[in-house]
Formats: structure tokens, sequence, C-alpha cells
């Protein structure tokens, strides 16, 4: 009687980590099943964001290349036709942009295969790009130290017209600081 009440208490003990085991089970499988759903819905919200960005990436790309170009076909005209592009690559999980112009098909990084000239009006009109697409929109102001001293003078007739048109197209006023004659337009104060 004795070893039967043994066997008996061992296989009570047995059972109930049998069942303990069970419901382990049953819960490692629910906690799976919400993790699997988790996983797919962030999956799902990854994709959609992915999608929202590119198109965002395409609309700012738009109004950037056609700011930037535009600035460059009025200074340089159709004989130098350059264009400008922004070049978006997924790395390490990240989008970077890599700012470039074409002439001829070719693309050519701006600080590396182009003039001081090219560089510092591709500089100005990124400014003045990214006033255009700020938001909450800004007052449209840019003060600008300089923005054209290294380019040619043969150039600079065309840079004044340029501002011009900008300013009253875009609705956007400027300060600019220069020594350079053939850019002071609108209301000028000389310093000593």
């Amino acid at each position: 009687q004795f070893p039967l009440t043994d066997l008996r208490r061992k296989a009570d003990r047995l059972l109930g980590e049998c069942a303990l085991a069970y419901r382990q089970v049953k819960q490692e499988k629910e906690s799976l099943q919400e993790a699997t759903e988790s996983v797919s819905a962030a999956l799902e919200a990854r994709t959609l964001v992915q999608g929202v960005a590119k198109v965002t990436q395409e609309r700012a790309h738009a109004k950037i290349s056609e700011v930037v170009s535009r600035c460059l076909q009025a200074v340089f005209g159709s004989d130098e036709a350059y264009q400008f592009r922004v070049k978006f690559t997924e790395k390490r999980g990240k989008t970077e942009a890599e700012l470039l112009l074409v002439r001829d098909e070719q693309e050519l990084h701006p600080l590396k295969s182009t003039g001081g000239g090219i560089i510092d009006l591709c500089s100005f009109a990124l400014r003045l790009s990214a006033l255009m697409l700020s938001t909450p929109r800004k007052r449209r102001f840019l003060a600008l130290d300089e923005p054209f001293k290294c380019l040619s003078k043969q150039y600079r007739p065309a840079v004044r017209q340029l501002l011009q048109s900008l300013s009253r197209d875009l609705s956007v006023q400027m300060l600019l600081v220069t020594h350079s004659n053939e850019l002071m337009i609108g209301s000028v104060v000389e310093l000593d």
C-alpha cells in the first residue's frame, strides 16, 4: 500500500507539472501570435511611411530642382545647359540625398567638378528653395552677404535680372551685401 501512495503522489505531481507546461505553452503561443501581429503591423507601417517619404522626396526634389535649374539657366543660358538633381539613395536604413549637376547627360558633383561661381549660384538657389518649402510658411526674406563673390563679372548682369525676376515672381524680399556695383538693385544704401 505504501508504494502505491507514493506512486499516486508522484503521478499527481507530474500531472500538475504537465498541466502547468500546457498553460505555459498556450501563453507562449498567444505571445508569439501577438508578436507576429505586432511585427506585421510595424512592417506595414514602415512600408506606408516609406511610400509617404518617397512622394515627399519627389515633390521636394521637383520644387528644389525647378528653382535651382531656373537660376542656372537664367545666368548661364542654354550654352552651359546645367540641370540640378537630387539623387536619393537608401543606405544603412536611412535615406541620403546627393546634390548633383547634370550637363550633357553627365552627373557632376558640384564641389568637385564645377567652379566657384556655379557653387555660389547653386548655394543661393538652395537657400531660396528652402525658404519656399518651409512649413509653416515663413516670411519670404533672404539676407545674403556676398552671395556671388566667385561669379565672373560677365554673368553679373544676368544675376541682377534673375534677382529682380525672383523677387517679383516669388514675392521674395532680399537684403544683399555686396561690393559689386552690377548687383546693386532696389533701395541701395552705401556705407563707407
